[in-house]
């Protein structure tokens, strides 16, 4: 299954997770290119974006949401590229 990416390009579906328990470890990995990682990053965007919406209703203040630092950490990677 191939998931679009925020520019309209198909993204293989791979779960970033299994590459780094952070998405602030992903965006500085330099042993995957630039344009590896904006992929990687957003992908795990719309995961947290997906799951965001699924659990709206149980907002509980609790620790900062990952979409927040998944958009972050591909901020820094895009500034980059």
């Amino acid at each position: 299954m191939e998931i679009q990416k925020e520019d309209g390009a198909p993204t293989p579906d791979v779960d970033p997770t299994t590459l780094h328990s952070t998405p602030e470890a992903l965006a500085k990995d330099d042993s995957l290119s630039l344009q590896r990682r904006r992929a990687l990053l957003e992908q795990w965007a719309l995961d947290a974006r997906a799951r965001a919406r699924a659990t709206s209703e149980n907002m509980d203040g609790g620790p900062e949401p990952m979409l927040d630092r998944v958009l972050r950490a591909l901020g820094h990677v895009r500034e980059r590229q």
